[in-house]
């Protein structure tokens, strides 16, 4: 699942995502934008925000 999806799901922003794993709502934006992909260490606390609904290969 994409990271936008889960967004919408969980009905979070992208400044609340960010807030939850110490980043800029900028970011966040790059990635569900595509611009950037997250650090590993960044693409793991989202696996684990996510329980493992948004994996390592959404980022690919």
């Amino acid at each position: 699942m994409r990271l936008a999806d889960w967004m919408d799901k969980n009905n979070l922003s992208q400044k609340e995502i960010g807030d939850l794993i110490d980043v800029k709502q900028s970011s966040v934006s790059r990635w569900v934008n595509g611009v950037m992909r997250p650090s590993l260490s960044k693409i793991k606390e989202i696996i684990v925000l996510t329980n493992g609904e948004v994996s390592f290969e959404d980022f690919c």
